[in-house]
């Protein structure tokens, strides 16, 4: 491809040569990056606009979730401070941009099978994936490129571009499709450009560093480094460091609970058949110096929204009146709308929604941290909930789940009043 311009990319010079290169690779199907801070997401957003000057041009990136699309740093964000001024117009309700020529470049996402359908009478001659690794299925990628279309002698390539980072619930297969055996692909069709934080001379290296380092070495390792070696079990909550106890040994002075709740479950399909569950974990914490948390019971269930309304009010009814209750508050109107539900449907009960922003990974380390210090103990009572946590807990953040660890870090910030390295609500019981 020949290096071209217009009046959308003068604006957006690369900032490091890397960005260049990938935005004139020939080849169909590029990833770029490996590495945090390398300029990943400027990359695509510069790729995606090459050729919005022309008649006819469509381009699509795609997140994993729809709520990652317009985080502050994000791509739509990122895209309307690029754009203001320009003839560009936005649509909101489409997550659109439409362009004087007649080109678009839309903003979508694929939280699971069923999503793609959403785009199989539509045809892109640019489509980008955002965090390819946040992406489960390789069949959902693959099935993108029949979207890949154009007319016969036109003068715009057809691209599929991604970025990455070499973690995430899809980690293996991208690392089998772009760096099968730790060796970086280079054939007519597809290639992997590693880019790294060096790379970026607009980020503060030194403060960004340290921030890394604060995940641990081996997250260090992966993201500073953009090293593909295969991913380690146990590497935020081992199961090796759990600690179970019997009910008859919890202790009675429990003067905080909590049932923590990740309500993002639905009802397995022939089109998802492995969806997100609902996870609620009852913990509790004592008023001395032992500093300790202890897990007394998790509930786990997919299934429809009244289903799940009913089990979350009997879960309530069971717990008692002393357990607080809290969930996260989804992003936008259906979230407020959620939580202003459950409020009024469980007045009797300490309850309340608390919004949450950032990384998973972020979230969770307060959690982990006192999981390695042997600070967190399950207590047994049963029921058959420990060994599914345990698979859970082991494989964070590369499972395909992680609902059991998003409710325990959102109950553990609630019990311990933890504050969490992400810009986002402060954390804490909420007991008024």
């Amino acid at each position: 491809m020949t290096p071209r311009t217009n009046e959308y990319l003068d604006r957006l010079q690369p900032n490091h040569p890397k960005q260049s290169v990938g935005m004139l690779l020939p080849h169909k199907e590029v990833l770029f990056g490996g590495a945090a801070g390398g300029g990943k997401s400027d990359w695509l957003l510069r790729s995606a606009l090459q050729f919005v000057d022309i008649p006819g041009y469509s381009a699509l990136i795609l997140r994993s979730t729809v709520a990652s699309l317009s985080l502050a740093g994000g791509l739509i964000p990122r895209s309307q401070e690029w754009l203001a001024g320009t003839g560009a117009k936005w649509n909101s309700q489409m997550k659109t941009w439409h362009f004087p020529s007649g080109a678009t470049l839309t903003f979508g996402f694929l939280s699971s099978s069923q999503d793609r359908y959403k785009y199989a009478s539509s045809e892109f001659q640019f489509i980008g994936f955002e965090e390819l690794t946040e992406f489960p299925r390789e069949d959902d990628y693959t099935f993108m490129f029949s979207r890949l279309r154009g007319p016969i002698g036109s003068p715009i390539p057809l691209r599929m571009r991604a970025t990455t980072n070499p973690v995430g619930v899809g980690f293996a297969w991208v690392k089998q499709r772009f760096v099968p055996g730790g060796v970086p692909i280079n054939t007519p069709q597809r290639f992997f450009l590693p880019s790294s934080l060096d790379d970026n001379p607009s980020i503060d290296t030194a403060e960004y560093e340290d921030g890394l380092k604060n995940l641990g070495s081996d997250m260090y390792r992966k993201l500073r480094e953009g090293d593909w070696s295969d991913m380690e079990a146990g590497e935020y909550f081992p199961r090796s460091l759990a600690e179970i106890i019997e009910p008859k040994h919890l202790p009675k002075n429990l003067l905080l609970e909590v049932r923590a709740w990740d309500l993002a479950g639905t009802k397995p399909s022939a089109a998802n058949p492995d969806p997100d569950w609902s996870a609620g974990i009852r913990m509790a914490r004592t008023n001395s110096r032992s500093d300790v948390t202890y897990i007394r019971h998790v509930r786990r269930f997919r299934d429809s929204p009244d289903v799940t309304e009913q089990n979350l009010f009997r879960t309530a009814i069971e717990d008692g009146r002393k357990c607080h209750i809290r969930s996260e508050q989804e992003p936008g109107q259906s979230g407020k709308a959620q939580v202003a539900h459950f409020a009024k449907a469980l007045k009797k009960y300490s309850y309340a929604g608390i919004r949450v922003s950032g990384k998973k990974e972020s979230r969770a380390t307060p959690a982990a941290a006192a999981w390695r210090e042997g600070r967190i103990i399950l207590v047994d009572d049963g029921t058959g909930w420990i060994s599914p946590l345990l698979d859970e807990l082991d494989f964070f953040p590369y499972g395909l789940h992680d609902d059991q660890v998003d409710a325990l870090s959102l109950g553990f910030n609630f019990l311990t009043d933890a504050k969490p390295r992400h810009s986002g609500p402060r954390f804490g019981p909420r007991l008024g």
